[in-house]
Parts: C-alpha cells; sequence; structure tokens
C-alpha cells in the first residue's frame, strides 16, 4: 500500500496478508516470538535433506517471504540466504525459516516514510560489510542504499566476490 501524505510525503506498507499465511504453512500461529530474523549461531548438530513434502512447503514460504522482503528491509538478507538453498533445503535451512517467521510474528507490519522530494543533486550512499559473513565459503556479505534527494531508490545485500582477509578490506570492498 502507497499513501500520499498532505505534506507530500509517501508511506509504504507491506502486504498484510503474507505473515499469517507463512505462519499457517509452518504451523507456527500463537508462536513465541524473536528479536531478530535470522542468527550466526548453530541450530542443530546433524544436517539432512528435507522430503519432498516439506521441501515444498519451505520454497514455498520462502517464497512469499521473498515477495514480502521487497517492503520489509529488516527480512532481506535473511530471505536472500533461505532462498539460495531452495534446490535443496535442509533441517537446519528450516529452523532457519521458523525463526524467520517466529520474527515476522512479532513485527507483522512495517510501515515506511519517505518524505517529499526535495529538489537538490544530494545522492547520498550508505554502506556496510560484514567480514566473512559467510561460514561456509568466508566470503564477506555488502550491504548498501541509495538514497537520492532522501528517498531511497535502491538497496541491496550481496556477497563479496573475493575473500577479504580483513575487516578493513571487507569495509573497502563494500566502499
Amino acid at each position: 500500500t502507497i499513501r500520499v501524505q498532505d505534506d507530500g510525503s509517501f508511506v509504504f506498507e507491506a502486504d498484510s496478508e503474507h505473515v499469517p499465511k507463512m505462519l499457517k504453512a509452518l504451523g507456527l500461529e500463537g508462536c513465541n516470538t524473536v528479536v531478530s530474523p535470522g542468527t550466526k549461531e548453530r541450530l542443530a548438530e546433524e544436517e539432512w535433506a528435507l522430503d519432498s513434502r516439506e521441501a515444498s512447503v519451505y520454497r514455498a514460504v520462502v517464497a512469499r517471504g521473498n515477495y514480502l522482503s521487497q517492503d520489509h528491509l529488516d527480512i532481506r538478507f535473511v530471505v536472500k540466504e533461505l532462498c539460495q538453498r531452495m534446490s535443496r533445503p535442509t533441517n537446519v535451512d528450516m529452523l532457519r525459516l521458523k525463526r524467520l517467521c517466529r520474527y515476522l510474528a512479532g513485527a507483522p507490519r512495517v510501515v515506511q516514510g519517505e518524505s517529499a522530494v526535495v529538489c537538490d543533486d544530494a545522492i547520498d550512499v550508505f554502506v556496510d560489510a560484514d567480514w566473512g559473513g559467510d561460514t561456509k565459503h568466508r566470503r564477506s556479505v555488502t550491504g548498501f542504499i541509495i538514497k537520492l534527494a532522501g528517498g531511497t531508490i535502491y538497496y541491496k545485500t550481496r556477497f563479496q566476490k573475493s575473500i577479504a582477509l580483513s575487516s578493513t578490506e571487507a569495509e573497502f570492498s563494500a566502499a
């Protein structure tokens, strides 16, 4: 939903029907909530591939999360990670998806505001890197937001192409 305020600013709200459907598909209605969409802690001792029915549910819920992440910026990185595992999801991936859904249960509605566009030529870029954030391949993760005249025009997270040997190198590569 996009609304224009009296002062010319915009308010964006993600579609509210997706979170309850995600929770229902995983049987998490009324679940306890968590304060972050993901975690780096080890979630299980053993890892095995999901059976075809569970994998189908996993893919359906992750696809819905992917759609929702376009307006729910706080889940974007976790959803990207889950999407990368769609071809062969495991029990650990399902645990990560359930954590995301428990987070969304506590924050189902996100409303973003953008100020009225001011005619100036300012382009602001905000960049950050997570040194060695990918524990499997040791690649760093870059996140960035680009704003034009105060309004967000682009945002993304991605793996860096090379393995950074220090946090300084990861930040430099992100910039």
